[in-house]
């Protein structure tokens, strides 16, 4: 009878004790990083912004450059014979076939012997993707405004313009 409780007992312990789970198999996977540098984009002024030569006026006036060069007055006769207009331009390099956008301020101001002008600016040209040689190019043109009876003598400006990859 002793034998038969000492049984029991080891029965009731093992039947009271918890049983541990055991962990099923694992299941792993790998995986790859990588990157692609590209060549910095770069931007090149080739030709100025010019709106030639002008005659002033006893009112104001405004002057306007094509991508051609081509100068376009408001007055007849305030653009000097033979003279030339141009519209600034830009060579862009980078990566081939990546898509690009450019940046251009609203206006640029021309100082000199008299009251500052402003010509208002805007692109011109260019499809703002590389080519498959990674260049593509642009032209900046515009409209000067000439005051009445602006002084005569030089006058000049500058602006920047910026590129950067989309």
């Amino acid at each position: 009878m002793k034998a038969l409780l000492v049984t029991a007992a080891a029965i009731g312990l093992l039947a009271t004790t918890p049983a541990f789970a055991q962990a099923g198999p694992q299941s792993t996977a790998n995986a790859t990083a990588d990157a692609e540098i590209v060549a910095p984009i770069a931007v090149a002024n080739t030709a100025p912004l010019s709106f030639g030569r002008l005659a002033a006026y006893h009112s104001a006036s405004t002057v306007s450059v094509d991508a051609s060069g081509n100068l376009t007055p408001s007055n007849p006769g305030m653009v000097i014979a033979g003279s030339t207009g141009s519209a600034a331009a830009f060579n862009v390099t980078g990566a081939v076939g990546l898509a690009y956008t450019t940046s251009i301020p609203a206006s640029v101001s021309l100082t000199g012997t008299g009251t500052p002008m402003s010509a208002s600016l805007s692109k011109s040209g260019g499809a703002a993707n590389l080519d498959a040689s990674g260049a593509d190019s642009f032209k900046v043109i515009g409209t000067l405004t000439v005051g009445a009876d602006q002084t005569p003598g030089a006058y000049s400006g500058s602006f920047t313009v910026g590129v950067q990859y989309n």
